[in-house]
């Protein structure tokens, strides 16, 4: 498990987002390469099978 992503307002919202989105993508980043077969894609990899 990983601490929670600290999302208390520095700057901008511009700015919040951006750095908040960046961290989210990053402990997902970690997560995936610590256990890739837990991934899960959360969209349709085929259009065609859908």
């Amino acid at each position: 498990m990983t601490p929670p992503i600290d999302t208390a307002r520095r700057g901008s919202i511009r700015e919040d987002v951006a750095r908040v989105t960046q961290v989210v993508a990053s402990e997902l980043g970690w997560l995936i390469r610590r256990a890739p077969e837990q991934w899960h894609v959360l969209q349709a990899v085929w259009p065609d099978a859908a």
